[in-house]
């Protein structure tokens, strides 16, 4: 970017003009109408919110605060899905209120916001007071969040050593508290968790229609 004549005037000594450079970032296109919202805070949750806004600066999703723990790690809390209105700007935004992000030694917190294809819109984790990113919503679909989720049923739960997942899907992923991908399978309706620790873990059930996320637990 050249300014020239700022004012209106002409600037008496260009040679002193600063340089300086930065990063134009614009908005993911065309998204799927749905979105899912995935927050694994740190020990201090209740320094978390956030919302999704759209070009008016209206709220059409928010979450948050959330419960803290009493020593350093980190909750996975349950998924929140909604369904947009197409073709219009949103932007999602996550606050800290200490400033410090949810991935600063009190746990490995992490965000990611996908829609309804799969495709990630906002992910992250590290950051001071504020962070997020914006995106555009494509035409609307036919086929919502609720519509495919509610094809799809897991049992049993709480899960000792084989979960049964019936409904259509591709492939499943297994995800622990720490974000890390424990186990991943393709589609069969009976899946063996034996050789997992207990504890909370989520689903990402791959359909044709997009990502469905479910929470488990496994109790041995």
């Amino acid at each position: 970017i050249d300014v020239s004549q700022p004012n209106n005037y002409t600037d008496g000594d260009p040679s002193n003009n600063p340089t300086v450079a930065f990063n134009v970032q614009t908005a993911t296109q065309n998204t799927h109408t749905d979105v899912t919202v995935q927050i694994i805070t740190d020990a201090y949750g209740s320094e978390t919110t956030w919302d999704i806004t759209d070009a008016n600066g209206a709220v059409v999703l928010s979450g948050g605060p959330y419960s803290n723990l009493s020593t350093a790690g980190t909750t996975t809390e349950t998924p929140v899905s909604g369904t947009l209105n197409a073709q219009t700007c949103h932007t999602f935004t996550i606050y800290d209120s200490y400033g410090d992000g949810i991935d600063a030694g009190y746990g490995a917190g992490s965000f990611t916001v996908t829609d309804g294809n799969g495709t990630i819109l906002a992910s992250g984790g590290q950051f001071t007071d504020v962070d997020g990113d914006a995106f555009k919503t494509g035409d609307a679909t036919t086929v919502g969040v609720n519509d495919f989720t509610s094809n799809l049923s897991v049992y049993p739960n709480p899960v000792k050593d084989v979960l049964t997942i019936e409904g259509n899907y591709t492939s499943v992923d297994i995800i622990d508290v720490y974000g890390k991908l424990v186990l991943s399978s393709e589609s069969t309706k009976n899946i063996n968790v034996k050789s997992l620790a207990d504890g909370v873990y989520m689903l990402n059930i791959k359909t044709e229609n997009g990502i469905a996320v479910k929470k488990i637990t496994i109790t041995k």
